[in-house]
Parts: C-alpha cells; sequence; structure tokens
C-alpha cells in the first residue's frame, strides 16, 4: 500500500518519501525525514527512522478499510475511545503481527507485518512517538472533522477541510483519506498522553521472578561501584537511584528546590503542577518532561546512599554552578559540548556510558543499566530490609507506594527467593530426604499437621 522511496536533499544525505498508492505523496512524514537528513543526522538513523515511521503509516492508513467490517468501529464515526485503541494497541501489531486478534490482526495480515522482537519493538516505538512529538507540520496541518457524522476524535473541529465545504458526498479514496488525516491529526492533539501511556510500550514476553532478581544490581556491590567513579554529579545521581528506587526520569528532573538539605529530603513532582518552574527551557526541552505518577512525594533513602548523596551534593553543586546555567534542574551536563543543559536530555547510551566503565573496574562480567538500581530498591526493601519486630522485607503494598508503581502486579515480582536461600532450601531437602530413606508419604503427613497447627494458632489467636 505505501512505498518507500529515496531521494537526495541539498547537502547530499538520504532522505525517504512515502507514496500511497490513492493518496500520492504523504507529506508529513516527508517533511519529519527531510528535516533529519537536512540536518545531518546519521545515515541508519535517519534510515530506520524512516522503515519504522513506514510501519506506523501502514497501520494508520490501513485501518479504514478494515472498520467496515466492525460494527462498533464503524458505528458512530470515529470516537475518541476508537482512536485511543487504535494507537494505544499499536505495540501489540508490532509485537504479536498477523497473530493479534480483532481488527489489529486484521491489519497485519493486510500488510504482512511479522512479529516483532521486543528489542525491535521497542526501537519501533521510540521512532514513532519522537516523530508524535516533534511533529508540529501534523499538529498544524491536519485537522479534526467531527462534523458530517465522518469522524469525531479528541481534538476539536474548528477548521474544516476545504473539500468538505464543496462537497457533499465524498468518493471512498476521499473518505478514507479524511478519516486518516483526521486519525492523524488526532494523533499529534493528543501525542504525548498516546506515546507517555503505559500501554504505549513494547509488550515484552513473560518473565519470572528470578528475571527480575537478574535485572536488579547485584545487592552486594551497589556501594562499590559507586565508589569507583569520581564524578560528583553520577555519584549523587547513582546514590539517589540505589538509595531512592525512584525512576531515572524522575530523578533527572529535579530542580534544586526540591531538595531540603537542612532536612535531607528530597522530594519527586509532577512537571505538570508547577508549569512555570520550566519557562527557562525551550518548548522542545519542555516537551521532554516524563512523569508516570506516584502517590508519595517523598524520596525514602536507604543507607548508605542517603548519607553518600547528601555529603556529595555540596561538592556536585559547586561544579554545577560553574556551568552557568539559567535553568533551575539539579542535574545538568558537564560535557563541554553540552555544558550546563538538562541532563534529562542526554541518550541512555550517554547517561550509562561510565557507569558501566565503573562496573568493568569492579571486574564485573555482566553489565547493567541505571535502571538496575530501581529492581535493586524494589528487591532490597520487599525482601531484605530489616524492620523493627525483628523480621525483615516490607509488604507489597507499603513497597508499591513506595516506587510509585500504579498496580501491585509490577510490585509482586521484587517478592521473590534469594537465588542462594533456594538452593540452601533444596539442598536441606535433600538431606531430610536422604536421612528419612525417601519415606516422601510420612514427610508429607508431618508438612499438612504443620499446616493445620498454623492454621489453629491463627484462628485462637496465639503468636
Amino acid at each position: 500500500m505505501i512505498k518507500k522511496i529515496e531521494y537526495k536533499v541539498p547537502n547530499g544525505f538520504s532522505s525517504y518519501a512515502f507514496f500511497h498508492h490513492e493518496l500520492g505523496i504523504l507529506e508529513e512524514p516527508k517533511q519529519y525525514i527531510e528535516a533529519l537528513a537536512l540536518a545531518q543526522e546519521p545515515l541508519n538513523t535517519i534510515k530506520a527512522v524512516a522503515q519504522d515511521l513506514k510501519t506506523f503509516f501502514e497501520y494508520i492508513y490501513t485501518f479504514p478499510l478494515v472498520r467496515e467490517n466492525y460494527k462498533s468501529l464503524k458505528e458512530g464515526g470515529l470516537s475518541r475511545t476508537v482512536l485511543a485503541d487504535l494507537i494505544l494497541s499499536y505495540p501489540i501489531y508490532l509485537k504479536e503481527g498477523k497473530f493479534a486478534g480483532g481488527f489489529i490482526g486484521e491489519i497485519a495480515k493486510l500488510t504482512g507485518q511479522e512479529p516483532k522482537k521486543a528489542k525491535t519493538c521497542s526501537r519501533m516505538l521510540s521512532s514513532v512517538s519522537q516523530f508524535v512529538k516533534d511533529s508540529a507540520i501534523l499538529q498544524s496541518e491536519l485537522t479534526l472533522m467531527k462534523e458530517n457524522g465522518l469522524v469525531n476524535i479528541d481534538v476539536q473541529a474548528d477548521i474544516m477541510f476545504s473539500e468538505l465545504t464543496k462537497r457533499k458526498v465524498l468518493n471512498q479514496v476521499e473518505a478514507n483519506s479524511l478519516i486518516t488525516r483526521s486519525m492523524m491529526s488526532g494523533v499529534l492533539s493528543g501525542g504525548p498522553k498516546y506515546v507517555q501511556s503505559s500501554l504505549f510500550k513494547t509488550i515484552g514476553s513473560a518473565t519470572d521472578n528470578q528475571d527480575l532478581y537478574n535485572k536488579a544490581f547485584p545487592l552486594d556491590l551497589a556501594e562499590d561501584v559507586i565508589g569507583k567513579i569520581s564524578n560528583y554529579r553520577d555519584i549523587c545521581l547513582w546514590a539517589l537511584l540505589a538509595g531512592g528506587g525512584i525512576r531515572q526520569s524522575e530523578a533527572l528532573q529535579l530542580l534544586l528546590s526540591d531538595v531540603n538539605t537542612r532536612k535531607r529530603i528530597v522530594y519527586t513532582i509532577n512537571p505538570e503542577d508547577r508549569p512555570l518552574a520550566y519557562l527557562t527551557l525551550s518548548s522542545e526541552q519542555r516537551a521532554q518532561l516524563q512523569w508516570k505518577g506516584r502517590n508519595i512525594k517523598t524520596v525514602y533513602f536507604l543507607e548508605p546512599f542517603k548519607t553518600i548523596f547528601f555529603n556529595t551534593l555540596p561538592k556536585y553543586l559547586i561544579e554545577r554552578g560553574r556551568t552557568s546555567c539559567s535553568h533551575k534542574l539539579l542535574f545538568v551536563n558537564l560535557d563541554n559540548e553540552n555544558k550546563g543543559k538538562p541532563y534529562f536530555l542526554a541518550s541512555n547510551e550517554s547517561l550509562n556510558k561510565s557507569f558501566k566503565r565503573a562496573q568493568k573496574k569492579l571486574g564485573m562480567e555482566k553489565t547493567y543499566t541505571l535502571h538496575s538500581f530501581r529492581h535493586y530498591y524494589g528487591t532490597f526493601c520487599r525482601n531484605y530490609l530489616p524492620l523493627e519486630d525483628g523480621t525483615v522485607g516490607l509488604n507489597t503494598a507499603t513497597v508499591q507506594s513506595l516506587m510509585g508503581h500504579s498496580s501491585e502486579v509490577s510490585t509482586k515480582g521484587y517478592a521473590i527467593i534469594d537465588k542462594v536461600i533456594l538452593e540452601s532450601m533444596l539442598a536441606a531437602a535433600n538431606n531430610l530426604l536422604l536421612k528419612n530413606k525417601g519415606d516422601v508419604k510420612r514427610l508429607a503427613v508431618e508438612a499438612i499437621n504443620y499446616q493445620l497447627s498454623l492454621a489453629e494458632e491463627k484462628l485462637l489467636g496465639i503468636k
């Protein structure tokens, strides 16, 4: 349905345009990709973005062909719910392809979309997210049509397409074009809502609790890895992530005023609750601020990371002051080329570069990303944190609040059995079996009696 055409821009770089068999050249992605080429982005990046956007536009532009087969999608025009379902279902389209159910699978069969691996899905979603955020062209040129019962999505329809003011009846090609262009306008209007939604993510394969254990930074090496660097900013950032368990985006978006050095407290605040605090940033920079939500503003630090953070902070603030930056964000870029720029604008590769280097200094064979500190925090709080009553580990609900999880399901993944403990339990069980010469029946009876005694104690209120 859509053909990708390569052509050269004035600086000699290759750019790409999409040709639709009925609608001709699609101007929106053409201008977006051409801007990347004119900015001399890496050739591989331009090519990958072009292919990713082609996949996305095929998905969007094929929708009108399948909606006729679904009564709920056909009645009442293109509703807000249908648009949201379509956009937020795009990760499923990538992950499951033609094996997906409903209209998503029908679209995939028409486009020939095969299931993609999780890593590929993540890259493709990133390209689309950036396009949705950056494309002022679509936002300004495409309009939503709510009149004539043709479309009804979540953007105001102040301006009508000129062809509708002249015609009362549209042929199928014009109707499909209007629907899809109106949809794309809706995508752009609700862009941040869609791409920042927890649903607009790669849907990975199922994992067990041991996978979360493997994702957590090793419990015995967290303090050591921080000790392998001399950069005061990174020491503060890593200690905050490991000791506070907050998301990387939450840490990088902290303002200077969010840190109370006298009380030694750090607060996380939704950028949308204080828009005036970010006026010194450009509109493009403000668009990259993220917030996934958390009920508790206070960061509850684990030691020794709390001490490391607050003891190192004064030294880092001296370095930060030398950048002469005008904004109030706590963490800034210290590289000569980007000195003083908000650090949340840095790429993940740049953010993790020194972290991986520190791990190599420790002689670690497996390398972790900074996000592993969040898994570290959740794992430690749920399983190992010593409590006043002599027990260890906070309950799931408490850890959920501390980490800002919207669902308890995410937090339950941290309730794991340490590999060492598990191996010890199995070894002890095997020893018992050997001593009892494999008398499994008697062991089962003893286990049942033990559980009955616990139930009786609970019923009688015996501790």
